[in-house]
């Protein structure tokens, strides 16, 4: 988590500097469909717009490696981040959440950018005890709440 708020952070703050209005409808029409997505109660495509939409502010931010490097160190952050979506509200949050984010680049505002980017990410870890306490199975028992470990091949 700590490499993909570092990158994506700064991914937020150059997509508010270099934004333009083609990039800004980009962002507005990933998110329309996640929200569709969250609406339909389809989680798996709802988590592709989700990809998709931290993708296009790379881009956007002119740096599309910055979410190569994230895709890669995240995996297992997304098994667990694939726990959460079904929780009560947590899809309209994240939807809140991109909103916050998307409005800042649209305003052209580096830092409320990359604040939102930040209060999106921190986000993730809080729900930790919550999906350890529902799925115990899933984690090894020296997990500590700060750094979420499924067990290999769970959750997938």
């Amino acid at each position: 988590m700590a490499i993909r708020q570092a990158l994506e952070q700064v991914a937020a703050r150059y997509a508010a500097l270099r934004a333009d209005g083609a990039g800004i409808v980009r962002l507005r029409r990933i998110l329309a469909r996640q929200k569709e997505h969250a609406a339909a109660a389809a989680l798996d495509e709802f988590h592709e717009a989700d990809e998709a939409l931290h993708q296009a502010i790379a881009e956007i931010a002119r740096h599309p490696n910055i979410w190569r490097v994230v895709k890669r160190e995240k995996a297992q952050i997304d098994r667990f981040r694939l726990l959460t979506l079904p929780l009560p509200a947590r899809a309209e949050r994240v939807i809140a959440e991109h909103e916050a984010i998307v409005e800042a680049i649209a305003e052209r505002d580096p830092h409320a950018s990359e604040a939102a980017m930040q209060a999106h990410l921190d986000s993730v870890l809080p729900v930790f005890e919550e999906i350890r306490r529902a799925h115990p199975d899933l984690f090894e028992p020296e997990t500590q709440p700060d750094a979420p470990r499924l067990r290999r091949g769970d959750a997938s």
